[in-house]
Protein backbone atom coordinates (compact mmCIF):
# COMPACT_ATOMS: atom_id res chain seq x y z
CA UNK A 1 0.00 0.00 0.00
CA UNK A 2 1.28 3.47 -0.80
CA UNK A 3 1.80 5.77 2.15
CA UNK A 4 -0.62 8.66 2.48
CA UNK A 5 0.92 12.08 1.86
CA UNK A 6 -0.20 13.84 5.01
CA UNK A 7 0.95 16.86 7.01
CA UNK A 8 3.38 16.08 8.50
CA UNK A 9 4.24 12.69 6.97
CA UNK A 10 5.17 10.32 9.78
CA UNK A 11 5.90 6.69 9.01
CA UNK A 12 5.71 4.41 12.06
CA UNK A 13 8.02 1.47 12.46
CA UNK A 14 6.44 -1.74 11.07
CA UNK A 15 5.04 -4.10 13.65
CA UNK A 16 5.90 -7.79 13.46
CA UNK A 17 3.43 -10.41 14.68
CA UNK A 18 5.33 -13.04 16.66
CA UNK A 19 3.69 -16.47 16.59
CA UNK A 20 4.74 -18.72 19.50
CA UNK A 21 6.19 -22.05 18.27
CA UNK A 22 4.45 -25.35 18.88
CA UNK A 23 6.79 -27.97 20.35
CA UNK A 24 6.96 -31.53 19.06
CA UNK A 25 4.83 -33.81 21.22
CA UNK A 26 7.83 -35.71 22.61
CA UNK A 27 9.33 -32.52 24.01
CA UNK A 28 6.00 -31.16 25.12
CA UNK A 29 5.32 -34.19 27.31
CA UNK A 30 8.42 -33.36 29.35
CA UNK A 31 7.07 -29.93 30.30
CA UNK A 32 4.83 -29.20 33.27
CA UNK A 33 1.13 -29.50 32.37
CA UNK A 34 0.59 -25.73 32.35
CA UNK A 35 3.41 -25.29 29.78
CA UNK A 36 2.52 -28.16 27.49
CA UNK A 37 1.33 -27.44 23.94
CA UNK A 38 -1.91 -29.25 23.48
CA UNK A 39 -1.29 -30.34 19.91
CA UNK A 40 -3.92 -33.02 20.20
CA UNK A 41 -6.56 -30.32 20.28
CA UNK A 42 -5.43 -28.82 16.96
CA UNK A 43 -7.18 -29.90 13.77
CA UNK A 44 -5.14 -31.88 11.26
CA UNK A 45 -5.76 -29.23 8.65
CA UNK A 46 -6.67 -25.60 9.06
CA UNK A 47 -9.57 -24.66 6.88
CA UNK A 48 -8.89 -21.49 4.84
CA UNK A 49 -11.09 -18.51 5.53
CA UNK A 50 -13.92 -18.18 3.07
CA UNK A 51 -14.88 -14.74 1.85
CA UNK A 52 -18.58 -15.18 2.42
CA UNK A 53 -21.18 -12.41 2.41
CA UNK A 54 -21.49 -12.87 6.15
CA UNK A 55 -17.73 -12.33 6.58
CA UNK A 56 -17.84 -9.26 4.41
CA UNK A 57 -20.60 -7.77 6.56
CA UNK A 58 -18.22 -7.87 9.54
CA UNK A 59 -15.91 -5.29 7.88
CA UNK A 60 -17.54 -2.36 9.61
CA UNK A 61 -14.83 0.09 8.51
CA UNK A 62 -16.02 -0.01 4.91
CA UNK A 63 -19.62 0.69 5.84
CA UNK A 64 -18.93 3.59 8.21
CA UNK A 65 -20.17 6.86 6.66
CA UNK A 66 -17.51 9.42 5.81
CA UNK A 67 -19.12 11.96 8.16
CA UNK A 68 -18.56 9.59 11.08
CA UNK A 69 -14.94 8.92 10.09
CA UNK A 70 -14.34 12.66 9.68
CA UNK A 71 -15.53 13.30 13.25
CA UNK A 72 -13.23 10.53 14.52
CA UNK A 73 -10.21 11.85 12.59
CA UNK A 74 -10.82 15.37 13.90
CA UNK A 75 -10.07 14.04 17.38
CA UNK A 76 -6.65 12.70 16.34
CA UNK A 77 -3.30 14.44 16.20
CA UNK A 78 -1.46 14.72 12.89
CA UNK A 79 0.95 11.99 13.98
CA UNK A 80 -1.92 9.63 14.84
CA UNK A 81 -3.67 10.39 11.55
CA UNK A 82 -0.48 9.61 9.63
CA UNK A 83 -0.15 6.25 11.40
CA UNK A 84 -3.84 5.42 10.99
CA UNK A 85 -3.63 6.07 7.26
CA UNK A 86 -1.19 3.17 6.95
CA UNK A 87 -3.52 0.60 8.49
CA UNK A 88 -6.01 0.13 5.66
CA UNK A 89 -6.99 1.41 2.25
CA UNK A 90 -10.24 2.92 3.56
CA UNK A 91 -8.43 5.10 6.10
CA UNK A 92 -5.88 6.16 3.51
CA UNK A 93 -8.67 7.28 1.20
CA UNK A 94 -10.27 9.27 4.02
CA UNK A 95 -6.98 10.98 4.93
CA UNK A 96 -6.45 12.03 1.31
CA UNK A 97 -9.80 13.84 1.10
CA UNK A 98 -9.70 17.67 0.99
CA UNK A 99 -11.58 17.91 4.29
CA UNK A 100 -9.02 15.90 6.24
CA UNK A 101 -6.09 17.53 4.46
CA UNK A 102 -7.41 20.95 5.51
CA UNK A 103 -7.86 19.63 9.05
CA UNK A 104 -4.21 18.51 9.02
CA UNK A 105 -3.15 21.96 7.85
CA UNK A 106 -5.13 23.58 10.67
CA UNK A 107 -3.45 21.25 13.17
CA UNK A 108 -0.06 22.15 11.70
CA UNK A 109 -0.72 25.87 12.21
CA UNK A 110 -0.61 27.93 15.39
CA UNK A 111 -4.15 29.22 15.00
CA UNK A 112 -7.18 30.47 16.95
CA UNK A 113 -7.54 27.27 18.95
CA UNK A 114 -3.90 27.47 20.12
CA UNK A 115 -4.13 31.17 20.95
CA UNK A 116 -7.22 30.46 23.06
CA UNK A 117 -5.57 27.53 24.84
CA UNK A 118 -2.42 29.39 25.83
CA UNK A 119 -3.31 33.09 25.89
CA UNK A 120 -6.94 33.99 25.20
CA UNK A 121 -9.67 34.42 22.63
CA UNK A 122 -8.67 36.17 19.40
CA UNK A 123 -12.18 36.82 18.09
CA UNK A 124 -13.07 36.62 14.41
CA UNK A 125 -10.15 35.54 12.26
CA UNK A 126 -9.69 34.81 8.55
CA UNK A 127 -9.80 31.26 7.24
CA UNK A 128 -6.71 29.63 5.84
CA UNK A 129 -6.59 29.93 2.03
CA UNK A 130 -8.18 27.09 0.07
CA UNK A 131 -4.83 26.14 -1.46
CA UNK A 132 -2.92 26.01 1.84
CA UNK A 133 -2.37 22.24 1.57
CA UNK A 134 -0.79 22.65 -1.86
CA UNK A 135 1.36 25.51 -0.53
CA UNK A 136 2.60 23.46 2.41
CA UNK A 137 3.44 20.48 0.22
CA UNK A 138 5.19 22.56 -2.44
CA UNK A 139 9.00 22.74 -2.68
CA UNK A 140 10.54 25.38 -0.44
CA UNK A 141 12.00 28.24 -2.52
CA UNK A 142 14.99 28.59 -0.15
CA UNK A 143 15.79 25.00 0.88
CA UNK A 144 14.93 23.35 -2.42
CA UNK A 145 15.36 19.76 -1.24
CA UNK A 146 12.63 20.25 1.36
CA UNK A 147 8.97 21.19 1.39
CA UNK A 148 7.44 24.35 2.83
CA UNK A 149 5.87 22.47 5.74
CA UNK A 150 9.35 21.32 6.80
CA UNK A 151 11.00 24.75 6.72
CA UNK A 152 8.25 27.15 7.78
CA UNK A 153 5.93 28.01 10.62
CA UNK A 154 2.28 28.75 9.87
CA UNK A 155 1.08 31.31 12.42
CA UNK A 156 -1.96 33.50 12.95
CA UNK A 157 -1.14 37.12 13.83
CA UNK A 158 -4.28 38.26 15.68
CA UNK A 159 -5.44 41.83 16.01
CA UNK A 160 -6.38 41.31 19.66
CA UNK A 161 -6.01 38.68 22.39
CA UNK A 162 -8.86 38.69 24.92
CA UNK A 163 -9.79 42.12 23.65
CA UNK A 164 -6.30 43.60 24.16
CA UNK A 165 -4.42 44.71 21.03
CA UNK A 166 -1.46 42.52 20.14
CA UNK A 167 1.74 44.60 20.19
CA UNK A 168 5.36 43.97 21.05
CA UNK A 169 4.57 45.24 24.56
CA UNK A 170 1.49 43.07 25.11
CA UNK A 171 3.26 40.05 23.61
CA UNK A 172 5.95 40.41 26.27
CA UNK A 173 3.28 40.20 28.98
CA UNK A 174 1.53 37.22 27.39
CA UNK A 175 4.59 35.02 27.03
CA UNK A 176 5.44 35.30 30.72
CA UNK A 177 2.17 33.65 31.78
CA UNK A 178 0.90 31.12 29.21
CA UNK A 179 -1.95 28.84 30.24
CA UNK A 180 -2.79 25.30 29.15
CA UNK A 181 0.64 23.82 29.80
CA UNK A 182 2.50 26.30 27.61
CA UNK A 183 6.15 27.16 28.23
CA UNK A 184 6.88 30.63 29.62
CA UNK A 185 9.71 32.93 28.58
CA UNK A 186 10.46 36.63 28.29
CA UNK A 187 12.33 39.25 26.30
CA UNK A 188 15.99 39.31 27.27
CA UNK A 189 17.03 42.56 25.59
CA UNK A 190 14.29 45.08 24.78
CA UNK A 191 15.76 48.61 24.92
CA UNK A 192 13.60 51.47 26.17
CA UNK A 193 14.39 53.43 23.03
CA UNK A 194 12.90 50.66 20.86
CA UNK A 195 9.99 50.02 23.21
CA UNK A 196 8.89 53.67 23.13
CA UNK A 197 8.97 53.87 19.33
CA UNK A 198 7.58 50.47 18.30
CA UNK A 199 6.19 48.79 21.40
CA UNK A 200 2.58 49.91 20.94
CA UNK A 201 2.23 49.60 17.16
CA UNK A 202 -1.08 47.90 16.39
CA UNK A 203 -2.07 45.08 14.04
CA UNK A 204 -4.72 46.58 11.70
CA UNK A 205 -6.47 43.22 11.15
CA UNK A 206 -5.78 39.56 11.89
CA UNK A 207 -3.88 37.63 9.21
CA UNK A 208 -1.88 34.45 8.60
CA UNK A 209 1.83 34.22 7.85
CA UNK A 210 4.28 31.59 6.69
CA UNK A 211 7.61 32.27 8.37
CA UNK A 212 10.94 30.56 7.72
CA UNK A 213 12.27 28.67 10.73
CA UNK A 214 15.77 30.02 10.12
CA UNK A 215 17.46 32.82 8.25
CA UNK A 216 17.52 31.98 4.55
CA UNK A 217 20.70 30.44 3.12
CA UNK A 218 23.58 32.78 2.26
CA UNK A 219 21.95 35.76 3.98
CA UNK A 220 24.58 36.20 6.71
CA UNK A 221 27.29 38.85 6.53
CA UNK A 222 25.51 40.82 3.82
CA UNK A 223 24.10 44.31 3.50
CA UNK A 224 20.37 44.78 3.91
CA UNK A 225 20.01 45.42 0.17
CA UNK A 226 21.89 42.23 -0.66
CA UNK A 227 19.70 40.29 1.75
CA UNK A 228 16.49 41.66 0.23
CA UNK A 229 17.62 40.43 -3.20
CA UNK A 230 17.54 36.85 -1.86
CA UNK A 231 13.79 36.96 -1.24
CA UNK A 232 11.61 35.47 -3.96
CA UNK A 233 8.02 35.80 -5.14
CA UNK A 234 5.52 36.58 -2.39
CA UNK A 235 8.16 36.72 0.37
CA UNK A 236 9.11 39.89 2.23
CA UNK A 237 11.25 41.01 5.15
CA UNK A 238 9.41 40.21 8.41
CA UNK A 239 8.11 42.83 10.78
CA UNK A 240 9.45 42.72 14.34
CA UNK A 241 6.08 41.64 15.74
CA UNK A 242 5.68 38.92 13.09
CA UNK A 243 9.04 37.29 13.72
CA UNK A 244 8.77 37.65 17.51
CA UNK A 245 5.28 36.15 17.52
CA UNK A 246 6.27 33.22 15.32
CA UNK A 247 9.34 32.36 17.38
CA UNK A 248 7.56 32.71 20.73
CA UNK A 249 4.39 30.82 19.80
CA UNK A 250 6.54 27.94 18.57
CA UNK A 251 8.44 27.96 21.88
CA UNK A 252 5.26 28.12 23.97
CA UNK A 253 3.97 25.01 22.24
CA UNK A 254 7.16 22.97 21.78
CA UNK A 255 9.89 24.49 24.04
CA UNK A 256 12.15 24.62 20.96
CA UNK A 257 14.11 27.86 20.53
CA UNK A 258 14.41 28.97 16.94
CA UNK A 259 16.84 31.78 16.04
CA UNK A 260 18.84 30.67 19.06
CA UNK A 261 21.88 31.96 20.93
CA UNK A 262 23.84 28.74 20.49
CA UNK A 263 27.52 29.69 20.36
CA UNK A 264 27.95 28.18 16.91
CA UNK A 265 24.62 29.29 15.40
CA UNK A 266 23.77 32.54 17.17
CA UNK A 267 21.12 33.98 14.90
CA UNK A 268 19.36 37.30 14.41
CA UNK A 269 17.17 38.40 11.54
CA UNK A 270 16.83 41.94 10.32
CA UNK A 271 13.30 43.34 10.33
CA UNK A 272 11.39 45.91 8.29
CA UNK A 273 11.42 48.60 10.96
CA UNK A 274 14.06 51.23 11.53
CA UNK A 275 14.25 53.61 14.48
CA UNK A 276 14.41 57.39 14.32
CA UNK A 277 18.20 57.32 14.49
CA UNK A 278 18.31 55.01 11.46
CA UNK A 279 19.21 51.76 13.18
CA UNK A 280 17.37 48.68 11.88
CA UNK A 281 15.51 46.41 14.31
CA UNK A 282 16.82 42.85 14.72
CA UNK A 283 15.19 39.91 16.51
CA UNK A 284 16.76 36.63 17.61
CA UNK A 285 19.52 35.13 19.76
CA UNK A 286 16.83 33.31 21.74
CA UNK A 287 18.40 31.81 24.85
CA UNK A 288 17.52 30.72 28.35
CA UNK A 289 17.04 34.35 29.43
CA UNK A 290 14.63 35.08 26.61
CA UNK A 291 14.35 36.54 23.12
CA UNK A 292 16.31 39.63 22.07
CA UNK A 293 14.32 42.40 20.39
CA UNK A 294 17.15 44.78 19.63
CA UNK A 295 18.55 47.14 17.01
CA UNK A 296 21.90 47.78 15.37
CA UNK A 297 23.34 47.47 11.88
CA UNK A 298 26.47 45.84 13.29
CA UNK A 299 24.38 42.90 14.48
CA UNK A 300 22.41 42.74 11.24
CA UNK A 301 25.38 42.44 8.90
CA UNK A 302 27.64 40.36 11.16
CA UNK A 303 28.15 36.61 11.11
CA UNK A 304 25.16 36.13 13.42
CA UNK A 305 22.87 38.37 11.36
CA UNK A 306 20.81 37.09 8.45
CA UNK A 307 17.34 37.53 7.02
CA UNK A 308 14.25 35.39 7.41
CA UNK A 309 11.39 35.38 4.94
CA UNK A 310 7.71 35.94 5.63
CA UNK A 311 4.75 35.32 3.34
CA UNK A 312 1.41 36.87 4.20
CA UNK A 313 -1.59 34.71 3.30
Amino acid sequence: MEKADVIPLITPEPEVDVIPPILPQSEADELPPQQQNHNENLPDEIEPEVDTPAAQEKNYIDILPFDVLFIIFQCLSNADIAKTALTCKRFQEVVETPQIQMHLAENFAFGPRDWKRYFGDVGETPQLPDDIVDILKSPCPFWTDMRVLETHLLVLIPQTVDGIPLTLNSLRELIQRPQGGGYATNYHVYPDYLEKQLGDQLVPASYWILLTKDVIPNSREKTYTEQQALLEGPYAVPGALEIATGILMHYTQTVERLYSDNHYTRTFTRCQETLIKGSRVVVGSFGSFGLNVHYGDGIGRGACGGLSGVRKL
